[in-house]
């Protein structure tokens, strides 16, 4: 499900299936924290987030959710960011999936989006801000594996 306010509808479902059929979430993770509490069993963020995103999950869903905001608190302008327009997104995960040296080029197929030189400042200066999560991200799961 991609919407917002769902932890009425994924409590719902839980109730009428007796809890045999899970909710993902997609929107890159944006409301996250709020569903996991109702029940989320999964996230699907883009794949240049998606450790982060997992330890996010894990925190939150083992009560650890002050590790779990404070990790979350850093991806959120990203996530924000890129989901303005869908190209924007697939542009944005390139580039950070570059920077965190997985993949050598950014070349996208057509597209409709050709990111003036102050989005690519934006991109770049968000990246990385999130590549210090890095760091925050272990150390917050050293401290605190759920």
């Amino acid at each position: 499900m991609e919407e917002p306010l769902l932890t009425g509808k994924i409590r719902s479902i839980q109730e009428a299936t007796k809890g045999k059929i899970g909710v993902l979430d997609g929107t890159g993770g944006l409301y996250l924290l709020e569903l996991i509490p109702a029940g989320l069993c999964g996230v699907m963020p883009g794949l240049a987030l998606a450790d982060a995103i997992d330890a996010v999950f894990r925190l939150r869903a083992a009560g650890k959710s002050a590790e779990a905001f404070q990790l979350y608190e850093k991806l959120l302008p990203r996530i924000v960011f890129g989901l303005q327009n869908f190209e924007l997104w697939l542009y944005c995960e390139k580039r950070l999936l570059q920077a965190r040296g997985l993949l050598s080029n950014t070349q996208c197929r057509d597209a409709t989006l050709a990111p003036d030189p102050d989005t690519v400042r934006y991109v770049d200066e968000l990246n990385d801000r999130l590549m210090e999560v890095e760091e925050l991200r272990s150390r917050v799961l050293d401290s605190s594996t759920p």
